[in-house]
């Protein structure tokens, strides 16, 4: 069977965004083999189509949030990633045979391939978006980004929502809540009836907390992996969601998130993407 090779080793938001990436290479009958850091590999198991390759590499294990950007400061992260991809390249050199396709669509981690960076640097310049790059790398039209799937449990689902019920019933006397991702240094607070703050819970995946998302009140949420998710959930497109920005100000306009289901800011104006309608 061919296959494609998908590199694209994290963080959690980045694998939401290009998951169906791989399931339309699948569609078109190859086996997706995604190289993928060890710190996501419990999420990458929920996607469908996808057979996850690994090198006992870990970096930043903070996968709901942080404070900051993933900047490879640390030094045990940077080596890591060093040695992520020269398996990577080793694996590929090995095992690739001809009928077989790389889908290299990353950029920014150490050690990561330069060969697309005329590529990035053109569309930089035409200040084009960093995810319709990544499609476009992939040669997947980028209307696929929101045809995204994964493998749910409805069991974690159904504790994870118990869990908030009950814990908005002993905080605030209601079952009645709403979900808020924030970070301590962003200054773009906003009040919620009931307000729950999202965060990493054990044992559990960001999927599950799908049914929370549907029977929240409100949702507000900065720039993530929460926002990447909900952005693509058909049950939501029609939501009222607030869009918090970014945790860290982009210097580049062309990192600017494609939002096109409902999201106002915090000001409570409506967003407006410049990809409306072109997609």
């Amino acid at each position: 069977m061919k296959r494609a090779f998908l590199i694209q080793p994290g963080k959690l938001g980045d694998i939401i965004i290009n998951s169906p990436i791989a399931d339309y290479y699948h569609e078109k009958g190859y086996k997706v083999n995604w190289f993928v850091f060890d710190t996501f590999l419990n999420p990458l198991k929920r996607l469908k189509n996808v057979t996850p390759i690994t090198f006992n590499k870990t970096i930043d294990n903070m996968l709901y949030f942080s404070n900051k950007r993933l900047d490879f400061s640390d030094s045990k992260s940077r080596q890591e990633s060093y040695e992520f991809f020269k398996n990577v390249s080793e694996y590929i050199i090995n095992n690739k045979n001809p009928e077989d396709i790389i889908l290299d669509i990353c950029w920014g981690f150490p050690g990561s391939s330069q060969n697309n960076n005329s590529l990035i640097s053109a569309f930089h310049n035409q200040n084009r978006n960093w995810i319709d790059m990544r499609y476009s790398l992939a040669n997947v039209p980028l209307k696929n980004r929101w045809n995204f799937s994964w493998i749910r449990d409805e069991k974690k689902e159904n504790e994870l929502l118990k869990f908030i019920k009950n814990y908005s019933k002993t905080k605030y006397g209601s079952e009645n809540f709403s979900i808020c991702h924030n970070y301590n240094s962003n200054i773009r607070n906003i009040d919620l009836p009931n307000q729950i703050n999202f965060s990493y819970v054990k044992g559990y995946e960001i999927f599950d907390w799908y049914k929370v998302l549907l029977e929240a009140q409100e949702v507000a949420c900065v720039d993530s992996s929460l926002c990447n998710f909900i952005e693509v959930l058909p049950e939501l497109k029609y939501k009222k969601k607030y869009y918090l920005g970014s945790e860290e100000p982009h210097y580049f306009e062309y990192m600017r998130n494609i939002l096109l289901n409902n999201w106002y800011d915090f000001n409570n104006n409506k967003i407006i993407s410049d990809y409306d309608g072109k997609i």
